[in-house]
């Protein structure tokens, strides 16, 4: 019908009565509301991968974040050594951002490997999407690579701010 089923009930529910009252009290369902139903544990099962995938992203950031924190503070004397001889603020901020371009490399790799094997694994979940579509392993790939550089700045940012004569005196 093009008119609203929901407004129709009503009008079946008396036609029904009229004709058999037993049948009055019989649940209607729209075909719509059949679809969403049969479709409803992929849907979860979707939207539970988005919630997952978006923690994951959180993660991989603190924990690329948090690393080079770490190796950051661990080097303070040695950049602050490189400052003291006259490296440039922008080439130790380089330097670090390239540590941690080498490490999203690698795990990009790994990644790329995995998602390509589980790829197999997950195909009866993908809709409108081929197992192995080079586009959405491009995009994916890039906002990681965005996503991981975004969580290397800061840490870059404070090596390339080192004080050469606190962190000799830090020792």
């Amino acid at each position: 019908t093009e008119r609203d089923p929901a407004a129709m009930t009503p009008e079946l529910r008396r036609l029904l009565r009229e004709a058999s009252p037993e049948l009055a009290n019989s649940t209607f369902t729209t075909m719509n509301q059949v679809v969403e139903d049969s479709y409803g544990s992929q849907q979860l099962a979707a939207r539970l991968l988005e919630i997952f995938g978006g923690s994951a992203l959180v993660l991989c950031i603190a924990g690329i974040y948090g690393l080079l924190s770490y190796l950051v503070t661990q080097r303070t004397r040695e950049l602050g050594i490189r400052i003291a001889l006259g490296a440039q603020r922008g080439r130790v901020m380089r330097m670090v951002l390239r540590q941690a371009g080498g490490m999203l490399l690698c795990g990009l790799v790994a990644g790329l490997v995995l998602a390509y094997a589980a790829s197999r694994l997950l195909r009866t979940l993908l809709y409108g999407v081929r197992p192995h579509d080079p586009w959405t392993m491009a995009t994916v790939t890039l906002v990681l690579l965005a996503a991981g550089f975004a969580a290397s700045y800061l840490p870059a940012r404070r090596a390339a701010a080192v004080d050469p004569m606190e962190a000799l005196r830090s020792e």
